[in-house]
This record gives C-alpha cells, sequence and structure tokens, in this order.
C-alpha cells in the first residue's frame, strides 16, 4: 500500500461528496484542480478501485496517475466511431473520428456539442445598401432568400459571424435556415463579430443572412460565417 495522488478529469468536487461511495476508512484528499479540467485526488492506493468507481457515479473518468507534472496531452482520443460518444462524458478538446461524416470531431465545451476540426466559411454582403427586411447577397450578387442561399449537405453549427460596413446605423444581422431565424448579431459599429456564435440547422437546410426587420439599412456589407459540422 501507498499513498499516490491520481488525475480525473473534474472540477467543482470535494472529499465530502467522494467519501459516502468509497469503502470505509479511505479518506481521499482532494487538490486544487489543474490545467485543461484535471482534478488530483490522493489516496492510498488500495483504495483505487473504489476511487473510480465513485467518480464514474459522477461522471468522470481516471486519466492518469499524477507525479507532479501532469500529462503532456490531457485530451481523450475515443477512436473511430459512427456517431457521437457520450460515456465517458466528454470533456473539452476530446476528439474521435466520425466514420459516418469521415471527419475528425472535437468537443467543445462552451457549446457543449461534439463539432468537426473541419470548418467552412460562406460569404454574404452588398456593394450598396441593404433595407431592414431584406436578404444580402452571395455568389455572383445573387440576393439571398428563404430558398436561396447555401445548402447544407450535413447537420451543422454556425460558430462565428465576421463584418464590416460603411455605416454605424444600428441593425441587426439574421442567420436563417429554411427562412426561420436560428441566431442573430446586433450591430451599431462599422466592424464587428462574435466568435462565440452557436446556432444549429439542420442537413438540407438552405442557410442565408437578411438584415433583421425593424433596424435601419445597412450599406456596403463585407461578412461570413463560418460553420461546423455535427453527427
Amino acid at each position: 500500500m501507498a499513498i499516490k495522488t491520481y488525475l480525473y478529469r473534474a472540477s467543482g468536487l470535494t472529499a465530502a461528496d467522494i467519501e459516502p461511495l468509497l469503502a470505509v476508512g479511505a479518506s481521499p484528499v482532494v487538490g486544487a484542480p489543474l490545467p485543461d479540467a484535471l482534478l488530483p485526488i490522493t489516496i492510498d492506493d488500495s483504495h483505487k478501485e473504489d476511487l473510480d468507481d465513485a467518480m464514474a457515479d459522477f461522471g468522470y473518468a481516471f486519466v492518469a496517475e499524477y507525479t507532479g507534472v501532469a500529462p503532456l496531452t490531457s485530451r481523450r482520443d475515443f477512436g473511430v466511431l459512427a456517431a457521437d460518444p457520450t460515456s465517458p462524458a466528454p470533456a473539452n478538446g476530446d476528439m474521435y473520428y466520425n466514420s459516418t461524416l469521415e471527419m475528425e470531431m472535437r468537443y467543445d465545451a462552451s457549446r457543449s456539442k461534439w463539432l468537426s476540426i473541419e470548418a467552412e466559411e460562406f460569404t454574404f454582403g452588398r456593394n450598396g445598401n441593404t433595407a431592414a427586411g431584406q436578404f444580402y447577397r452571395t455568389v455572383n450578387g445573387r440576393v439571398m432568400s428563404s430558398s436561396l442561399g447555401w445548402r447544407m449537405g450535413r447537420n451543422g453549427t454556425v460558430v462565428d459571424i465576421q463584418y464590416t460596413r460603411r455605416d454605424a446605423d444600428a441593425a441587426t444581422f439574421d442567420v436563417v435556415a429554411d427562412g426561420v431565424s436560428i441566431g442573430t448579431l446586433a450591430s451599431i459599429a462599422t466592424n464587428g463579430g462574435d466568435p462565440s456564435f452557436d446556432s444549429d440547422f439542420n442537413n438540407n437546410q438552405v442557410l442565408a443572412v437578411q438584415n433583421q426587420a425593424g433596424g435601419n439599412t445597412t450599406s456596403d456589407v463585407v461578412g461570413w460565417v463560418k460553420v461546423k459540422w455535427r453527427s
């Protein structure tokens, strides 16, 4: 028997949370969380199996024995799967290869979903004015609509929107899927964006961007949205 420290991917747990689930006599010492949400727990190694079981009850998996240096990589690789893994609970940066999409996927904890590492950008804008309630233009100056735009061949998520414009009157960029709003960005400046955008759409839907009704006309807009894919 020896006192050892083990790393689990978790945060917010205390010894009082864990002790009732361990064998009598076990007294875990929970340390301060390390980078990448790794939680060090010190305990007699004879209780390691009990500790693993207790942490599994909280949805957290053993990562490595801690020797004072955190693992160079603490991200889990779930291997090759046809669908998103759910157990053990994924953490930010975990990855797997989706054999259905034929893409590498990474877990995005800020959005609580698996998204493709691959990303695509779609441009919108207009050389001139776009009145409130009107759609912006895309390829070859084509005006988008509820049925004219970027047809999505997979489920996905808009994760970013950025723009520049000539004017700074209050207006709202409205991303729509088949004509239904899925996310907006208010604008009162000549440039801006939102890299935390989180707007889901489904396979076969048509994405487009419009100047939302109720605002002001925008002038000389150049913008783009970034999309990542979901299974």
